[in-house]
């Protein structure tokens, strides 16, 4: 019988399809959309969810957004809000 989850087609792609180059790539492309003004709780569900892809790319991700973090910090100022918040149209 076959196991099924939710992470097998992921899993299959990063490690059996991507190449090293391609995946170097996702993880800039992470890291890069996670610095850009990602919070707690979603920062922390992002690196358990690319965890539970392929272990060794979420440790990656986790280490080199920690690591841009330090070095340049959130690059758009955006704050929290609480969900179910909508900005207001002007």
């Amino acid at each position: 019988m076959i196991a099924y989850d939710d992470y097998g087609q992921a899993r299959t792609l990063v490690r059996e399809v991507m190449s090293d180059e391609e995946r170097d790539r996702l993880v800039d492309n992470v890291v890069g959309h996670l610095l850009n003004g990602v919070v707690e709780p979603v920062l922390s569900r992002a690196f358990s969810f690319m965890s539970a892809i392929d272990g060794e790319i979420g440790k990656q991700i986790e280490d080199r957004y920690h690591r841009q973090a330090e070095q340049v910090g959130p690059t758009t100022g955006q704050t929290a809000r609480p969900v179910g918040d909508v900005a207001t149209r002007t």
